[in-house]
């Protein structure tokens, strides 16, 4: 049972004479509804600012940054189409100087290819004028052994003081069996370089009749059979040869020096022919060049 308050409970208390009156729930001013809702309206309003407030300052924030990396990316792609340009000019010269370096690779080859030609032409031509040489050395050559075909040179005759070599000549025909007079020949002279060994020097004769030069020559086959010394005083060996050219003379070296490393049988000449033979059976070969020999081995 709810008990009931005395007039001293319920009676206000008194500070500085004056007294105050206790607030109550029944005594605070009451605030109307339609009052507080627009309240709470505008306290919901004031908060939706506030978010949007901060929301714009985000975007004013971000946009300020997009701009800012936009004016950096704008710059940057101005750089790389002034770079994209400048290099294109660049290329487009390159181009030009490729077509133009085209061109003169162009006319080179065809420089080239002319300068082929004109060498090839000359090379014909340096080949004919060889062939044509060859022909001429060769056509001297023989005109000069027909001039000599009359010639022999005796080698081994010693000399002596004021000789008369037409009479050697004669004497030496008279060993072989070979008849020899005065008016058989026509120029008797001695070489005028002496033999390295220091043996006489060489006989040339030039015969009038070529009667009496074949004879003598194909005499010599019997020096070896005869004494010499029994008509030259103190002749060693005397030869007969061929009064041969010196590409002739050459060649006839190389012959015999075949001959002789090869153990063939014989090699000679005759008026300025040259020959070798394997054996006295074996064909017999004429040599006109060195080379020859490398067919009949």
């Amino acid at each position: 049972m709810a008990e009931k308050l005395s007039e001293s409970d319920e009676s206000p208390p008194i500070i500085g004479g004056k007294r105050v009156e206790r607030p109550s729930s029944s005594s605070s001013p009451e605030i109307p509804p339609n009052k507080t809702a627009k309240t709470t309206e505008h306290m919901v309003e004031q908060a939706d600012l506030s978010s949007i407030w901060i929301a714009l300052n985000n975007i004013q924030r971000n946009t300020d940054e997009l701009l800012k990396e936009n004016r950096a990316l704008r710059k940057q792609h101005e750089e790389l189409q002034k770079s994209l340009e400048f290099h294109i000019d660049k290329l487009e010269k390159l181009e030009v100087e490729n077509d133009k370096l085209k061109q003169d690779v162009s006319s080179l080859k065809k420089a080239v290819r002319k300068a082929e030609d004109e060498v090839a032409d000359l090379n014909d031509d340096l080949d004919g004028l060889k062939s044509d040489l060859d022909t001429a050395i060769c056509q001297i050559d023989d005109l000069e052994q027909y001039n000599r075909k009359h010639n022999l040179e005796i080698h081994g005759i010693p000399e002596s003081s004021e000789e008369n070599l037409s009479d050697k000549i004669i004497k030496l025909g008279k060993v072989l069996n070979v008849h020899i007079v005065n008016n058989d020949i026509d120029i008797c002279h001695r070489m005028a370089t002496r033999r390295s060994n220091g043996g006489p020097r060489p006989i040339i004769v030039r015969f009038r009749s070529y009667r009496a030069k074949s004879e003598l020559y194909k005499s010599k086959k019997h020096l070896k059979s005869v004494s010499l010394n029994n008509y030259f005083h103190n002749a060693e060996a005397v030869y007969i040869n061929e009064n041969l050219t010196n590409h002739r003379r050459e060649l006839f070296t190389k012959v015999r020096k075949f001959k002789k490393i090869n153990n063939w049988h014989s090699a000679w000449t005759i008026d300025g022919k040259i020959f070798v033979r394997k054996s006295p059976s074996d064909q017999v070969y004429r040599v006109y060049e060195v080379e020859d020999l490398d067919n009949i081995r």
